[in-house]
C-alpha cells in the first residue's frame, strides 16, 4: 500500500492554501505547518488514493495502461460513495480516470478505483499491495486495513459476516451515520467484500491472471473459475513452508469434520477419475481428474464391478499402459464387505449415514503434526472409504516422501488399500489408528498390526501428536454456523482460506495460550 502519511501531509497542506485564497503563507510555512498537523491528523484524515482533498477518492493510477499517457479526471461521472473504514463511515467523492486520446485501445473506458468498466463488465484493475481501500461499486467500498482487521478477527476469534455487520450498525448508530449504511443489504455487502478481496488475495500470491476478475459476475463463478489452482497451490504451498521449516513430512493425520458442513442436498456429486500410469521405474503415478454427473445413492454392492476407485494390482499393466478407473457414486456408503473384514466398530456408516448419502458430510483434512492442513476435500453422505482412499492418494501425490497414515479408522482403511495402487498400498504405507481412539479397535488383527504402541509403530510415531486433528477441528468447527448455508464453491474456498491462514499463523509462531484453551481437554492424549 502506498504511505498514508505522505497522503495525509498533501491533504493538509491543500486544506491550508484553500484556507488561504490570498496566498499570504509561503510554500515554506504551508508545509511547515502540514508537518506539525500530520502527527495529529495522519489517523484522523481517510485518504486512500491520490487525492488533494480528504472529500474525494482518487484512482492511483497516473499513466493509462492502455498508451502510457496521462489519465484525466472525469468528475462528471463522480459518484457519491460510502467507504467503511476504522474510524467509521467515510463519505467520498468517488472520481473516476479515463484516456483523451483517441488512438487508445482503451479510450472512453472510465478507470474507478480499483477496477475498470468495460464491455459491460467490472474489471480488477491496479496493484493489490498498493491498495488502500477496495471499492465493490462506485458507491460502496471498504478499507484494506478494515478488511485485514475483519479477517484476522475472522481466523482467531470466528467473528462472522451477521455479528460484523451487527458491530458496524451499531458503530454507525452511535456517531449518527446510520442512515449512510444499506442497512438492508449489508450482511451480504461484507460477505461479497471478504469474498472479492480474499480471493484476488489468494489468486496473486498463487501467481495466476486477476484480468479475468469480474465484480459483476455472480461471487460462485468467481470462485470457481479460480479454485481448483487456489486448491493445488494451498498444497504445494504448505508442503514447501513446513519443509522449510524442518517439520515433519513424513506422517500424515487423517480425520474428518462433519460439524463444518453445507446443509444442502448433495445429489449432485462428484465423478472422480483415478488414473494409474506406470513409468519405467515400476512406481505408480496417481493423477486426480474430475468432472460432475448427476447422480443418486445406489446399494448395488460395490464388488459387482471394478469401479471403486482402487487401481488394482499394478502388475496387472503394462509398463506403457494407461488404465483409467472411474469412481461411481463417491457419496454412497461403503460396501458391507469392505467393514466387515475386520470386528472393529470404528467405521462411520452406520444407519444414521446411510440416510444421508445425499447430503455434504462435511471435510476430510490431512494435518502434519506440527499443525498444518497439508489437504482437504468435501465429502459426501459419510466418511466412506472409496472418498478416504481418494484423499490419501491425493495426498500421497502431492508428498511422495508419505510413509505412514495415521487415522481413527486405520485398519479398514488398511484392508480397503491393500489392493491399492503400489504407492499406497501396505507394507509401502504403514497404517497406524491415533492414540485416542484406539480404545475403541477390539480386533486381535487391527491390534497386531494399527495399534500405535507397538514397538515398530511407536518408532515411527516419536515426536508425532496423533491426534493433531482434533486439536484442528476444535479451532474448524466453530465455523459451522458460517458454512452451512453456504454453496458449493463458496463453502469450499471460506474453508481453504481459513486454513490457509491457520497454516500461516503456526508458521509464525502459532495461536496465542487463550486462543486454544478450548483445546485442553486433549492435552496428554499423545
Amino acid at each position: 500500500m502506498t504511505n498514508p502519511q505522505h497522503q495525509c501531509h498533501g491533504v493538509l497542506a491543500q486544506a491550508i492554501c484553500d484556507a488561504d485564497p490570498a496566498a499570504q503563507i509561503s510554500p515554506e510555512l504551508v508545509h511547515h505547518l502540514a508537518t506539525r498537523l500530520e502527527p495529529l491528523f495522519n489517523q484522523r484524515v481517510a485518504v486512500f488514493g491520490r487525492e488533494s482533498k480528504a472529500q474525494e477518492l482518487v484512482p492511483q493510477l497516473v499513466a493509462c495502461p492502455g498508451c502510457g499517457g496521462r489519465l484525466a479526471e472525469c468528475r462528471s461521472s463522480a459518484a457519491a460513495a460510502i467507504v467503511v473504514d476504522l474510524s467509521g463511515l467515510v463519505q467520498k467523492q468517488h472520481i473516476p480516470l479515463r484516456c483523451r486520446r483517441s488512438s487508445c485501445p482503451d479510450f472512453g473506458v472510465l478507470l474507478w478505483y480499483n477496477y475498470t468498466v468495460r464491455s459491460g463488465c467490472h474489471h480488477f484493475a491496479g496493484e493489490l499491495p498498493e491498495l488502500n481501500c477496495f471499492m465493490l461499486s462506485a458507491t460502496f467500498g471498504f478499507s484494506v486495513p478494515w478488511l485485514q482487521q475483519f479477517h484476522v478477527r475472522m481466523v482467531r476469534q470466528h467473528a462472522s459476516f451477521t455479528s460484523e455487520a451487527d458491530v458496524l450498525g451499531a458503530q454507525a448508530a452511535y456517531n449518527s451515520q446510520l442512515h449512510l449504511l444499506p442497512t438492508a443489504r449489508l450482511r451480504l455487502l461484507i460477505s461479497q467484500g471478504w469474498f472479492a478481496w480474499r480471493l484476488l488475495t489468494r489468486v496473486r500470491q498463487s501467481n495466476l491472471d486477476l484480468a479475468s476478475f469480474d465484480f459483476l459476475r455472480p461471487m460462485e463463478d468467481m470462485i470457481g473459475l479460480f479454485l481448483p489452482q487456489l486448491q493445488r497451490a494451498f498444497g504445494t504451498t504448505t508442503l514447501e513452508e513446513a519443509q522449510k521449516a524442518t517439520m515433519r513430512c513424513d506422517v500424515v493425520v487423517l480425520d474428518s469434520n462433519a460439524k463444518s458442513r453445507r446443509a444442502v442436498c448433495g445429489a449432485s456429486l462428484e465423478v472422480t477419475i483415478l488414473q494409474h500410469k506406470l513409468i519405467n521405474d515400476g512406481q505408480c503415478l496417481m493423477v486426480l481428474l474430475k468432472e460432475t454427473a448427476k447422480l443418486k445413492p445406489s446399494k448395488r454392492p460395490r464388488r459387482e464391478e471394478e469401479a471403486d476407485g482402487r487401481g488394482g494390482s499394478s502388475s496387472s499393466l503394462g509398463p506403457s499402459m494407461l488404465a483409467s478407473l472411474t469412481l461411481q457414486e463417491i457419496g454412497r456408503s461403503s460396501d458391507p464387505t469392505d467393514l466387515q473384514c475386520v470386528t472393529c466398530c470404528a467405521h462411520k456408516e452406520g444407519s444414521a449415514a446411510q440416510r444421508q448419502l445425499a447430503k455434504s458430510a462435511g471435510m476430510l483434512c490431512a494435518c502434519l503434526s506440527a499443525g498444518l492442513i497439508l489437504h482437504m476435500q468435501e465429502i459426501y453422505g459419510c466418511e466412506s472409504l472409496s472418498q478416504r482412499y481418494l484423499c490419501l492418494a491425493s495426498v500421497k501425490a502431492l508428498l511422495p516422501s508419505l510413509c505412514v497414515a495415521v487415522h481413527d479408522d486405520a485398519c479398514h482403511l488398511h484392508k480397503y488399500d491393500s489392493e491399492a495402487a503400489a504407492q499406497i498400498a501396505p507394507p509401502e504405507m504403514k497404517y497406524v489408528c491415533d492414540k485416542f481412539h484406539m480404545a475403541g479397535h477390539t480386533d486381535a488383527w487391527c491390534k497386531e498390526t494399527c495399534d500405535p504402541a507397538l514397538p515398530a509403530n511407536a518408532s515411527l510415531l516419536q515426536g508425532i501428536r496423533t491426534s493433531v486433528c482434533e486439536f484442528t477441528f476444535t479451532w474448524l468447527s466453530k465455523y459451522k454456523h458460517q458454512t452451512k448455508h453456504m454453496n458449493k464453491h463458496g463453502f469450499q474456498f471460506f474453508l481453504l482460506d481459513m486454513a490457509w491462514s491457520h497454516n500461516e499463523i503456526i508458521l509464525q509462531g502459532g495461536y496465542r495460550p487463550e486462543e486454544v484453551a478450548g483445546s485442553a481437554a486433549l492435552e496428554g492424549t499423545d
